[in-house]
């Protein structure tokens, strides 16, 4: 079973608010799609920052609608959870991939601490659950570990999606909400988002760390990093 992890793709990013950097990045989610469909993958896991601002544009929505629609007709899964960017700032309003998953359909969203705990996808036989964790703030660190330890997977093969700082990545103050120690084991796959660069990490249970990184450069100190 095929699966494309991608992460802080940031539709709507409008740099320096010009219309080509928009355009950039709209451009490579369209290439990410095209992969997507070309290798024949089961789902896309898409780890955090979907949208640059919580309440993207117009033009956004329809560029994710438009450009999904591929997927869809594929029977390809896509497979979100929110992260920083994603998340309301008044407590009254919604995730707009509440609007997408619920309302329309069009993508299936997992919060972690509500609505369904994992997406389950099966094929030829193998069970493969992916479980997700929205992006949680430093003031609720505390909630965020016991959610974490409170996840017991238990498919065939199991992918934990998460959008938050980790310490061994971020050691500055206030820029991390969790350290690798602190996650819970039986995952193969730990599908992260947040940081910009990409990472591939073992760790000691045998799974492996993947950060996805952003597809395309949304600030100038990524593009060191990019080269690297």
């Amino acid at each position: 079973m095929l699966l494309l992890h991608i992460s802080d793709t940031h539709l709507g990013s409008r740099r320096y608010d010009k219309e080509f950097r928009e355009q950039d990045v709209f451009d490579v989610f369209t290439q990410l799609v095209e992969i997507a469909v070309k290798e024949h993958v089961k789902a896309v896991i898409h780890s955090g920052d979907l949208f640059d601002v919580y309440k993207p544009g117009n033009k956004a929505l329809k560029f994710f609608v438009d450009s999904t629609k591929p997927l869809r007709d594929k029977g390809i899964h896509f497979i979100n959870i929110p992260g920083d960017h994603d998340t309301p700032k008044v407590k009254e309003e919604l995730y707009p991939q509440r609007l997408l998953g619920e309302s329309l359909g069009l993508i299936k969203v997992i919060m972690g601490d509500q609505g369904p705990k994992f997406i389950e996808l099966n094929e030829d036989g193998l069970r493969v659950k992916i479980y997700g964790i929205r992006h949680m703030s430093n003031v609720y660190k505390d909630a965020l570990q016991e959610l974490l330890s409170s996840i017991k997977p238990d498919g065939d093969r199991n992918v934990l999606m998460l959008h938050q700082g980790i310490r061994e990545f971020l050691p500055y103050d206030e820029s991390w909400q969790l350290e690798l120690g602190s996650l819970p084991s039986g995952f193969q796959y730990y599908a992260c988002g947040h940081l910009h660069s990409r990472r591939l990490h073992n760790l000691p249970g045998g799974g492996k760390l993947a950060i996805s990184g952003s597809p395309e450069i949304i600030r100038e100190e990524e593009i060191k990093a990019g080269a690297s």
